[in-house]
């Protein structure tokens, strides 16, 4: 006589090894999809720099790049979304929004900014200052000189 399937016992036993497995994975997980977070901040805030260096020499005038919540003023609230804008011509040229809870995003600017004025000459001290983005235990500052030039350093939260 030929069995098929499996029993009780082994079925059992299979989904103890799986939850177990499972069990040591979703950190990892979590832990990946935090990096992930920081770096596409990362990525959307230096390419948003990088769009409105552009439009100031494009434009011959100052752009603004400041926190927003709705995407048409400027809040300061960094954390819900990154608004870059032609306050002269009120036209935005670019917007992001934060869609997830977990990523926070701060600007501390070198005189105590609240936004980044992009000025067509780029030698004004009103772009220089740090971004810090964060996400679980890992996090990214872009550390910004008075002409645009950027560093990115790396760090783990100690929790």
């Amino acid at each position: 006589m030929t069995r098929h399937g499996m029993t009780l016992i082994e079925l059992m036993i299979a989904l103890a090894i799986l939850s177990i497995v499972l069990t040591y994975s979703l950190p990892l997980g979590t832990d990946y999809f935090d990096k992930v977070r920081v770096r596409n901040a990362r990525q959307f805030i230096l390419h948003a720099l990088g769009v409105g260096r552009a439009a100031a020499l494009g434009e011959g005038r100052e752009i603004t790049f400041c926190g927003s919540a709705d995407g048409s003023t400027c809040d300061y609230q960094w954390s819900h979304g990154l608004l870059l804008v032609d306050i002269l011509q009120q036209k935005t040229l670019y917007y992001w929004s934060n869609p997830s809870k977990r990523l926070t995003i701060e600007w501390q600017g070198w005189r105590g900014d609240m936004a980044l004025s992009i000025s067509p000459y780029l030698t004004e001290q009103m772009l220089t200052g740090t971004f810090t983005i964060t996400s679980g235990d890992h996090g990214e500052k872009i550390i910004l000189n008075r002409v645009g030039r950027w560093r990115v350093v790396s760090f783990v939260i100690n929790r």
